[in-house]
């Protein structure tokens, strides 16, 4: 019975899949039709064949489907960067465009994230949400949230979930921090530097990460932001700083944001 109902679950999966990829194909003929017939003004053919406007349709799709969340992120991603190649076209039905529109407005999509999350907390849908979706992948491949602080060394993994570490360690000799949909606050003020470089790996998407670290510390930040940032916001910098040892911080945030502190 058990290996019947598997194969039930596989086959439907692939029904889905197939479901979903043929929706994806006669829409776009349906696209590409309506243009040759001048349906849809040509001018508009670059924005509609584009991966903006694959998200769409699979949040549409999502939406059919009953997968509200999912429907609503895909959907606010490709109607948020198809906006600016819409206002690249001459006379268009949505008006000017400022050209840095992504870089101006991109803290919508984090409000948007934010408004999920408290309707998600209010409303918790009966089907599988998509956090759990997103911790059972995990799972499945082996990143659990964990903290581990061995020799100095830290791993932080976070998913859909916040907290805040104290490194106790004589000295923190590097590690690695990611955040997804979460919040991590990493404290190194009771710990110290060996001598060279250590290494600090960051990865930031859809969240937050704070590194809390001793006036005296000489920081060098490498960290590479895409629609996020990654700010130094201390007080006091580098004050009596020793040249021989120095925290190097690298990574990228992803629609998020990162700071240090002291």
């Amino acid at each position: 019975m058990k290996r019947h109902v598997d194969h039930c679950r596989s086959h439907n999966k692939k029904c889905c899949s197939g479901f979903g990829f043929a929706t994806l194909l006669i829409i776009a003929g349906i696209l590409l039709l309506c243009t040759k017939l001048n349906l849809i003004p040509t001018k508009y053919i670059d924005a509609l064949i584009s991966w903006q406007i694959v998200l769409i349709i699979i949040g549409l799709l999502s939406l059919i489907i009953k997968h509200l969340y999912a429907a609503v992120i895909f959907a606010t991603l490709g109607i948020f960067f198809i906006i600016p190649k819409i206002g690249l076209v001459p006379d268009n039905f949505i008006g000017e465009v400022p050209t840095n529109f992504v870089q101006l407005y991109w803290p919508i999509l984090l409000i948007i994230a934010g408004v999920l999350v408290v309707i998600h907390r209010i409303f918790p849908p009966k089907h599988k949400t998509i956090r759990e979706h997103f911790l059972n992948e995990a799972e499945k491949k082996g990143h659990k949230n964990q903290y581990e602080c061995e020799n100095g060394f830290v791993n932080k993994r976070s998913l859909f979930e916040s907290g805040k570490h104290i490194v106790l360690d004589p000295e923190f000799k590097g590690g690695n921090v990611k955040t997804v949909f979460g919040e991590t606050k990493m404290d190194l003020r009771k710990t110290s530097l060996p001598e060279g470089n250590t290494q600090l790996i960051i990865d930031v998407s859809f969240g937050s990460v704070v590194i809390y670290v001793p006036t005296d510390w000489r920081i060098q930040l490498n960290v590479n932001s895409v629609f996020g940032t990654f700010e130094d916001k201390r007080a006091f910098q580098e004050n009596d700083a020793d040249p021989s040892k120095t925290l190097v911080i690298s990574g990228s945030v992803v629609f998020g944001e990162g700071s240090l502190k002291n």
